[in-house]
């Protein structure tokens, strides 16, 4: 077993006693001792901490990513230490065990050590008995012994990954519009991609035997054309020293929905491969590799809303703060993403010109939920949109004063503003005008409103309809009201936006 050890160090100066703030070690506050001189909040437990993870990764973080972070308003240093676990992640190794001294007069550690503890064992993703915390004066003899700051030593043990647990993301599209039918099958469309909570769990394990082996908590999906079983084939094929591995993956997020559960699965597995045989490959890289797999997968390996555009390859971030939450309707009937497709050429007037079954077999293996530049549309595209019924945004379809064109866009300035009226405002989905049971997506979308939502609407090809709510309390109370009046057999999620942001290289 490859087992490494690193020692981390930092300390800090107080600041003038009586000056505003908190002293905060190891994530707990402490009252009896004035705040740290320092850009962030001066945690100079977890500065160790996050050094002594940069020994093993040879990444410095508490260097020019920290400031960066600082300027960006970032000043909670548990924030660096996120980033120091995933660097360690991507190398391939995981903590086993975390040894903390601490030289000080003041503060009192002892009262809070446990609540230390724990917030460090979350954070390295070890037990709170694989953390070791003592602290000492040192008889006076330092400065820091002498009360005017504190100084920290760690030691930090960590091993090879032998196995990768990942809560993978789903996504909706706050829009969606199909803009034209391309030459290859597939077609380019528009959309404002919003990665959400709702998750299902890999478990990625080397394995001695070769190729992979899954284990899928709906049997049915077990089969070789898993996306999971792609991806580690794609990763194979790119990386021959990447051995076998077994697969677990317990399904949450319902399929046939248009949640994009199965790219989040595939780039979940994409990110696994990475981090447990220490590939270090980019964010960008992934995503060009996910492409491959599914028009979402990109999106999903971002973790952050984002327009997208070609077949999900080119995304442009939207950067927001904005967290909102939302209740997801998934009726029993599913819509195949082919077949929704060939409906809305019809709907919007495209010519396949003689095309058959090609587009089929793109659109069930790339998910939707893809995007392009607008281009100049053709004939019978602009009408079928100012017909569109009773969506978020059909009130201002057909005025003349704001393009369907425009909404993707209002949408994702409305994310950056941390305006969610302006979002709800703004958000439609095109394949609304093909669904097979127009009478029941009105329903649904009804009761949402009704409950509280302050918008409604299909995400990707469907079937699954959600609400976005301004706060888990409404949320959480319009689920209980929905579960007592919605058709038999429809399910419903809790879910919130999620974004992550990771940097592109």
């Amino acid at each position: 077993m490859d087992i490494r050890v690193s020692i981390g160090q930092d300390s800090h100066r107080f600041a003038a006693d009586g000056t505003a703030g908190s002293c905060i070690l190891g994530g707990a506050v402490f009252e009896d001792a004035p705040p740290f001189l320092a850009n962030s909040d001066g945690d100079v437990v977890l500065h160790a901490v996050t050094n002594a993870v940069s020994g093993i990764t040879c990444r410095n973080i508490l260097g020019a990513r920290a400031d960066a972070m600082c300027r960006a308003g970032i000043t909670d240093s548990r924030e660096y230490l996120e980033v120091a676990m995933k660097d360690l992640a991507k190398a391939g190794f995981e903590a086993v065990h975390l040894s903390v001294t601490i030289e000080g007069k003041r503060p009192k550690i002892s009262p809070k050590a446990d609540e230390m503890r724990s917030s460090i064992a979350k954070l390295l993703g070890i037990g709170e008995d694989c953390v070791g915390i003592t602290a000492t004066t040192g008889e006076g003899l330092t400065a820091f012994g002498r009360g005017e700051g504190v100084s920290v030593f760690c030691v930090l043990t960590v091993k090879k990954t032998e196995k990768v647990v990942k809560q993978t993301l789903s996504k909706v599209n706050l829009t969606l519009d199909v803009v034209g039918l391309r030459p290859d099958g597939y077609h380019d469309i528009r959309t404002l991609f919003q990665p959400v909570s709702l998750s299902d769990e890999l478990t990625v394990r080397k394995a001695d035997e070769a190729g992979i082996s899954l284990e899928c908590s709906e049997p049915g999906l077990e089969g070789d054309d898993n996306i999971v079983c792609r991806a580690y084939r794609l990763m194979k094929e790119r990386f021959p020293k990447i051995e076998g591995c077994r697969v677990m993956l317990k399904k949450n997020v319902p399929s046939g929905a248009g949640l994009g559960g199965g790219s989040g699965d595939a780039a979940a597995m994409l990110e696994a491969l990475n981090e447990l045989y220490g590939l270090r490959l980019p964010d960008d890289e992934l995503m060009a590799m996910g492409a491959e797999l599914g028009a979402d997968v990109p999106a999903l390996i971002l973790k952050g809303a984002s327009v997208g555009e070609g077949i999900g390859e080119r995304l442009a971030p939207v950067k927001t703060g904005l967290i909102f939450h939302m209740v997801f309707v998934k009726p029993m009937a599913a819509y195949p993403t082919g077949k929704m497709y060939k409906e809305l050429d019809l709907v919007l007037g495209f010519d396949r010109n003689g095309e058959t079954d090609g587009n089929t077999a793109p659109h069930e293996e790339k998910a939707d939920g893809n995007a392009a530049p607008h281009e100049e549309k053709t004939d019978g595209n602009t009408a079928p949109h100012e017909e569109k019924a009773d969506g978020n945004a059909a009130s201002h379809l057909g005025s003349g004063s704001i393009k369907i064109d425009d909404l993707t866009d209002m949408a994702a300035a409305g994310l950056e503003k941390g305006d969610l009226d302006a979002v709800c405002e703004a958000a439609f989905n095109v394949f609304e005008l093909a669904v097979p049971d127009k009478d029941g997506l009105a329903l649904r979308k009804e009761l949402l409103i009704k409950a509280g939502a302050k918008a409604a609407l299909m995400t990707g090809s469907g079937s699954c309809v959600y609400g976005i709510f301004k706060d888990q309390e409404s949320a959480a109370k319009a689920k209980a009201e929905l579960e007592a009046c919605l058709p038999e057999g429809d399910l419903v999620y809790l879910g919130q936006s999620i974004n992550q942001w990771k940097s592109l290289s």
